[in-house]
């Protein structure tokens, strides 16, 4: 079987097996995102092995994608400036204390002082994803709690960075590479800042010229452009795709035509996110 095949038919499964579980969880009021994380259960490796992760992982990275770009069309770079104190004073509290929490339990267990802080670092952090999914679907993205959140979950994802740069030296097997590790994380931080300037700059006034051609099509060629362009641009860097989407989406919500964007987007962005929660399902081994 060939991959076009292979794709389509894990499309065909993973959706078919949603709508089920879906409708009898409606009638249950179970939330949607349980009914996939169910359905990745059922159609993974743990389940009826029907789908493998690797079939469906390139949507599921397109739905995340897609997911932050969404929420950043709903922000303004304002609002999250005016929480830059809490979410720099609250963001860095909640790292360092929840890794150093981390660190004392697994020590304390018998871990080796390095591998406890490595397990720290990951149970420290937070998936955006699901987190703004939640918050998105029962309207509170846009309350001060929900803006708080994702301002320490934005502030999160960039601490990836640095804790990465320090994963070799846990091992011990930085050596010399350190130095040269540190100068392309400065590099890169600067590069970072240039592109998002300039797309908080050009982007409006590109998608204003865009917009007086009246044309649907080309609207929505450019949005997926911009979106997928400067994620890319900003994964050079170091950030995440879903980072870089996510601050795509606050370039074009400082321009007049960011409604406009998320109606054209929400549809794919809603299908292509069930696949990523269901991937996560995929992973769950509940025997």
């Amino acid at each position: 079987m060939d991959t076009e095949t292979e794709l389509i038919m894990s499309v065909v499964i993973v959706l078919a097996c949603a709508i089920a579980i879906l409708f009898v969880g409606r009638r249950l009021r179970m939330p949607f995102i349980i009914g996939y994380f169910i359905t990745g259960i059922v159609v993974g490796p743990a389940g009826l092995g029907l789908v493998t992760e690797e079939q469906v992982s390139l949507l599921a990275e397109l739905g995340v994608i897609l997911l932050m770009f969404t929420i950043g069309l709903e922000m303004s770079l304002k609002s999250l400036l005016s929480m830059k104190r809490i979410v720099l004073i609250g963001g860095t509290l909640q790292l360092v204390v929840t890794t150093v929490a981390v660190w004392a339990v697994m020590v304390a267990v018998g871990f080796a002082s390095n591998v406890a802080l490595f397990i720290g670092f990951l149970v420290a952090h937070s998936s955006t994803a699901v987190i703004m999914n939640l918050y998105q679907n029962s309207g509170e993205i846009d309350t001060q709690h929900g803006k708080i959140a994702l301002g320490l979950l934005i502030f999160q994802d960039l601490n990836v960075i640095p804790m990465m740069l320090m994963v070799p030296i846990l091992a011990g097997t930085s050596g010399t590479d350190l130095v040269g590790e540190l100068i392309s994380f400065v590099v890169g931080m600067v590069v970072l800042d240039i592109v998002l300037a300039a797309a908080i700059f050009l982007v409006p006034r590109f998608l204003t010229r865009i917009a007086l051609t009246r044309s649907k099509e080309l609207f929505i060629i450019s949005i997926v452009v911009i979106c997928f362009g400067i994620a890319w641009m900003m994964s050079l860097s170091g950030v995440s795709l879903a980072l870089g989407a996510f601050l795509a989406g606050i370039a074009i919500s400082e321009s007049d035509y960011s409604h406009e964007a998320i109606g054209q987007i929400l549809p794919f962005r809603d299908l292509l996110t069930s696949f990523f929660f269901v991937s996560i399902g995929m992973m769950l081994n509940l025997v």
